[in-house]
């Protein structure tokens, strides 16, 4: 009988379950870098689109503690911010401002 291990993820055949990856591994996916800015804020690594971070959004939201959309794109954005990668072309906190306005509730419908 094989029996996986939830504490250390292998399973009888001893052989590693893939892990899900990360908000930060799928935007440095979606954005084509290899790794975030080293100095955020002031170091840009890239660049996402909304559509972009709505799809990292609905993939991970599942493992966020959130009640919407909007607010695992939210989460998405912060992680964005952390790693020195811009949204819509934009610094994440003038992005954000412009997600509270409703300038992108469009496509939360």
């Amino acid at each position: 009988m094989i029996v996986d291990d939830p504490i250390t993820g292998m399973s009888g055949k001893g052989g590693a379950e893939k892990k899900p990856k990360t908000v930060a591994e799928l935007i440095r996916q979606e954005a084509g870098i290899e790794k975030g800015s080293k100095s955020p804020g002031k170091e840009t690594a890239g660049d996402l689109t909304i559509r972009s971070v709505i799809k990292i959004a609905k993939e991970k939201i599942d493992d966020m503690d959130v009640k919407s959309l909007k607010a695992a794109v939210r989460s998405v954005v912060g992680v964005c911010q952390s790693m020195g990668v811009r949204v819509e072309g934009k610094e994440p906190k003038e992005f954000l401002i412009e997600l509270e306005r409703g300038t992108y509730d469009e496509l939360f419908k």
